[in-house]
């Protein structure tokens, strides 16, 4: 705030997020007698992203870290549930997941998953038949991202917003903040999953 004309802090985000049809973002001001929060909302998550109130304003964008591996799988040339792990073949669980689209007949889509992840060919078809597998902390941990959002959209001061951002695990956010009692601050938030078997 010392460095501005109102002696106040100003906030400022670029979310690198390009204008495209449906739109990526949607604006709202809701406004309750307990509640009010100016802001950008993402289609389904019913907290705001980027959001300013009475008490704080702040942005994100992607961190852009490095929390996702890829496998080259062997199968077994006789059992395509089997994947060799530090050479002996052990077998993958297997998750069927129902997609209903309205007008149209139901879709499974078959995965089978390894000790590292999910086998991405098994939905990706235009990959090559090398089995690759995604390790990725996003589905590693509990997921605590609505729960972290909602901290941010209810924070007052700077302690709660920190604890927000704690709660995010992935994916990485650079989270830029301040506030009207002066605060500035800047976030990394990410975690990290050890991965103590072998690569």
């Amino acid at each position: 705030g010392s460095k501005t004309a109102s002696g106040k802090v100003i906030v400022s985000n670029d979310t690198h997020i390009g204008y495209m049809i449906p739109q990526t973002w949607y604006e709202a001001h809701l406004k309750s007698p307990e509640f009010e929060m100016s802001g950008h909302y993402l289609a389904g998550v019913p907290f705001a992203m980027v959001g300013r109130d009475r008490y704080k304003a702040w942005g994100v964008t992607m961190l852009l870290n490095d929390d996702m591996d890829f496998y080259a799988e062997q199968p077994s040339a006789g059992d395509s549930t089997l994947f060799l792990y530090d050479g002996n073949y052990e077998p993958c669980t297997q998750k069927h997941y129902t997609i209903r689209v309205k007008g149209e007949a139901d879709t499974t889509i078959n995965v089978r998953v390894t000790r590292h992840g999910p086998i991405i060919n098994d939905v990706f078809k235009l990959m090559p038949n090398q089995p690759i597998s995604v390790k990725w902390t996003y589905t590693e941990l509990e997921n605590q991202n609505l729960e972290a959002l909602w901290t941010l959209n209810t924070a007052k001061e700077i302690k709660q917003f920190e604890q927000g951002v704690s709660m995010i695990h992935a994916p990485g956010l650079s989270i830029n903040y301040g506030d009207a009692a002066g605060h500035i601050a800047w976030w990394a938030a990410a975690r990290l999953v050890d991965r103590p078997e072998k690569l």
